[in-house]
């Protein structure tokens, strides 16, 4: 098997806009809405320099976290899975920061990585969903509670409440489809306008 060789985390910054956006969230905490207007790129445009250079700090982390603790590859550090865990990026690196807190900041050089106030706020990545955990959090948003406030009752981030919200009304619409292929297509993937109602209504909620 190949040895694993490190990388600095200056490489980072070969893309100086993506580096200063990711900057902008990890450090202030701000809004994709508020960089776009700041940098003149469009908000899809922030988004997607923010994942690229995030995917690309995350693979720099898990690198280097597996050479340092002797490892022959990166497996022990799959972000993808925290990232199952959060439901956004900027949690896996901030999970990392703060478990490994003086590996990372050595690896920096210098470099900032997020702030002492999101890293303090940072709660532990929830492994498993429950049956039980997703029939409250449908409870708490059909009461009107918002996602953050959902979180922070369920010990879990806005993202994942919602990402979880979403995916219970979006199995439901799943089997409602596939009850209106059977029921008129005969079991056929007909092209039926089933498409045209996803975009029609754009919420897992409304499809369903």
């Amino acid at each position: 098997m190949e040895k694993l060789i490190d990388k600095p985390y200056g490489k980072l910054k070969e893309n100086e806009r993506a580096y200063e956006v990711m900057l902008l969230r990890d450090q202030y905490d701000n809004s994709y809405k508020d960089i776009a207007k700041g940098s003149g790129v469009s908000v899809s445009g922030v988004v997607r320099l923010y994942h690229q250079v995030k995917h690309k700090q995350l693979r720099l982390y898990a690198l280097h976290l597996a050479i340092v603790h002797g490892h022959e590859d990166t497996s022990e550090f799959a972000y993808m899975k925290l990232y199952d865990c959060y439901g956004d990026f900027k949690y896996v690196s901030a999970y990392w920061e703060k478990e490994y807190s003086e590996i990372l900041k050595g690896y920096r050089t210098g470099e900032p990585g997020h702030s002492d106030e999101f890293l303090a706020a940072v709660l532990p990545p929830i492994k498993e969903i429950r049956d039980e955990m997703v029939q409250r959090i449908v409870f708490l948003r059909e009461a009107k509670k918002t996602f953050v406030e959902i979180g922070h009752e369920m010990k879990m981030t806005k993202e994942k409440t919602k990402d979880t919200y979403d995916h219970f009304y979006h199995i439901k619409w799943l089997a409602a489809r596939d009850l209106v292929r059977k029921t008129y297509y005969d079991g056929k993937d007909d092209r039926d306008n089933s498409r045209d109602y996803s975009d029609r209504y754009r919420t897992p909620k409304k499809k369903a």
